[in-house]
C-alpha cells in the first residue's frame, strides 16, 4: 500500500475520533475498538525479544507491549499494532512487530508509515518544522523539540521528518 494511502486512511480514522492536535493518543482507538492493551516483561514471540504484538483469538483482540520499553516506544508500539488492525488483521491472526530484528517486511513497513502518520500527522509536523527552522534550529534541534512536542522518540521524529523530505 502507498505511504499517501496510508496517511489518507488514517486522517480518515483520526477525524473519525475526534483526535487533534500533536499529542494523539493512540489508546483511545485501541478502546474504541474494544482492543485490550496489556504490557508484558521480556516480551518474546518465539524466543525472540519484540516490542509488542497483536493478538487475535475468537473475537477477542490483545495487544501486547513490552513492559520495559520506554513511555513514547509503547506509544508508537500501540499505534504500529493499531495499524495491524485496520491494515492487515483480516488476512492473518497475529502479527508481531519485530523491529528489533530489524525487519523489512512489506506489513511491518506499513504499520511503522501508519503508527508516523498516526502520531504525528503531516500538517502538524510540516508547521511545526517551518517554525522551528525560521527561528534558526539546527535539524538536531527540530528533532528533538518536535519529538518533545509529539510525545516520540527522536528516531522516529527523524524518520518522519526524512520521510516528509525534510532532511
Amino acid at each position: 500500500m502507498e505511504n499517501k494511502t496510508i496517511c489518507d486512511r488514517v486522517k480518515e480514522i483520526r477525524e473519525q475520533y475526534g483526535l487533534i492536535g500533536t499529542a494523539v493518543d493512540p489508546l483511545i482507538i485501541a478502546q474504541e475498538n474494544g482492543i485490550k492493551i496489556l504490557e508484558k516483561s521480556n516480551l518474546t514471540i518465539n524466543g525472540e525479544p519484540v516490542s509488542g504484538a497483536i493478538i487475535k483469538k475468537n473475537n477477542d483482540i490483545t495487544i501486547y507491549v513490552n513492559a520495559e520499553d520506554s513511555k513514547v516506544r509503547k506509544r508508537f508500539t500501540v499505534a504500529h499494532e493499531i495499524a495491524h488492525y485496520y491494515l492487515h488483521l483480516d488476512k492473518n491472526k497475529q502479527f508481531v512487530d519485530l523491529k528489533r530484528n530489524n525487519s523489512k517486511a512489506p506489513m511491518e513497513l506499513e504499520a511503522d508509515e501508519f503508527a508516523g502518520c498516526l502520531l504525528m500527522d503531516t500538517e502538524h509536523v510540516n508547521e511545526r518544522y517551518e517554525k522551528a527552522k525560521s527561528i534558526g534550529l539546527s535539524n538536531e534541534g527540530i528533532v528533538s523539540v518536535l519529538a518533545g512536542i509529539f510525545v516520540v522518540s527522536d528516531a522516529a521524529m527523524y524518520t518522519r521528518l526524512k520521510n516528509l523530505g525534510k532532511f
